[in-house]
């Protein structure tokens, strides 16, 4: 009796797991229009989804349209697949069996007796003989999902046709119209040679000393080069459009390095001002640092703002055993308040804000009567504003250099 019992209730698991693989296939078959609709969508929208880059074909936009259509397509039947294949419970399929095998409720009343009811032994007896060598795949057929070959064949041609729509870009139909000319590709070319070139030169001719804490950072030389490649890969792709950007781009990053040095300059001619003594300065010889400054001619290492935080760290040190007056004690500490300030609102990057703390703490020494410890802070701020005005020389360097470099894209521009 065990025997049999097991026998039937086994046949109703596995009319629910057949049961919920039906469903499935019935929900497959109801969404499947809508789910390729869906696919054909994302692969006729790939320009917005997974745009080409600078460095690819013009050919590559096809495929992945393809691609994604293929995987929107996949994606979207195993979600409703998975979704919609949900088991029903026992007495569900107790009675699905029961319509097939055109009884009245003999199988469901085998699931829904108790134990303890009277006729639940006869129920299931009942049900294990109705049962008997019954084929779930004959009682329980699945749909029919594949489509025909016709509808097959015309939906492949459809996802085509949506690929080659997603797959086309504005550079195609100008590189069909108009192709890159010769003197086109030789003046991308030329560009691309400059930029590398501008960029091996500063490299080696690079003179600002290399410091443990520098923070690693991509040149305007790089990005000068990379720029100048993708308006070379846009123009040999026909995507003049594309070029011109990049040759814009270009432009915009010669402007930025040209800010930065213009910038640099303003802040040393702000110092240098701000620091300018009211007494003419002492006719002792500058000290051995300064003979190592960037500038070069003796009017501009005697105006440059670390030569004067020097002279002005000499001179406290010479008057600190003797009496200054107040008057030239506070006109010394205003000096330092306006430079420190003008160095902290220039926004020139850490070496900018290092001078700007160095002159605070010469000042706040100063203002104690701290002579001693006033010098050696501004010559920490001298050693500071030289590392500004090595900057500030690279970046007046780059910013010419890249400037020359802008007369090969002005070529490539009437070209």
């Amino acid at each position: 009796m065990a025997r049999e019992e097991a026998a039937w209730t086994t046949i109703v698991e596995r009319a629910r797991a057949r049961l919920a693989s039906r469903r499935a296939r019935q929900a497959l078959s109801r969404r499947l229009r809508f789910v390729f609709v869906v696919a054909l969508a994302v692969a006729a929208s790939r320009a917005l989804v997974w745009p080409s880059s600078d460095a690819e074909p013009l050919w590559i936009g096809a495929p992945r349209a393809l691609g994604l259509g293929l995987a929107a397509l996949v994606l979207g039947m195993l979600a409703v697949f998975f979704v919609a294949r949900r088991k029903p419970t026992a007495l569900h399929a107790a009675r699905a069996l029961d319509g097939a095998l055109g009884l009245p409720d003999v199988v469901a009343n085998g699931v829904v007796l108790r134990e303890d009811e009277t006729f639940q032994a006869l129920a299931r007896a009942r049900a294990d003989e109705a049962l008997k060598g019954a084929s779930l795949p004959a009682l329980l057929p699945h749909p029919r999902v594949r489509p025909s070959a016709l509808r097959l064949v015309l939906g492949t041609f459809v996802l085509l046709l949506a690929a080659l729509v997603g797959g086309y870009d504005a550079a195609v139909g100008q590189a069909l119209q108009s192709p890159p000319t010769h003197a086109e590709l030789a003046a991308a070319d030329a560009l691309t040679d400059a930029a590398r070139a501008l960029r091996e030169d500063v490299a080696r001719d690079e003179t600002r000393q290399e410091r443990p804490d520098a923070q690693p950072e991509r040149s305007d030389e790089s990005r000068a080069e990379s720029l100048a490649r993708a308006a070379q890969r846009a123009l040999a792709r026909g995507d003049r459009e594309r070029a011109l950007e990049r040759l814009a781009e270009l432009r915009d990053a010669v402007g930025e390095r040209s800010a930065a040095a213009r910038g640099l300059d303003r802040l040393a001619d702000r110092l240098a001002r701000h620091l300018e003594p009211t007494t003419p300065p002492p006719s002792t010889p500058s000290s051995p640092g300064a003979a190592g400054s960037p500038t070069s001619s003796p009017r501009a290492r005697a105006e440059s703002p670390e030569e004067r935080m020097r002279l002005l760290a000499r001179r406290l040190r010479e008057e600190s055993g003797s009496a200054t007056s107040p008057e030239e004690r506070e006109r010394t500490l205003e000096r330092l308040a306006r430079a420190a300030d003008e160095a902290r609102r220039s926004g020139q990057g850490r070496d900018a804000e290092q001078l700007a703390d160095a002159l605070s703490r010469a000042q706040s020494a100063l203002s104690d009567g701290r002579s001693e410890d006033a010098a050696r802070a501004l010559e920490e701020a001298a050693a500071r504003s030289e590392r500004l005005a090595a900057e500030r020389e690279r970046a007046t360097r780059e910013a010419e250099a890249l400037a020359r470099l802008l007369e090969r894209a002005g070529v490539l521009e009437r070209a």
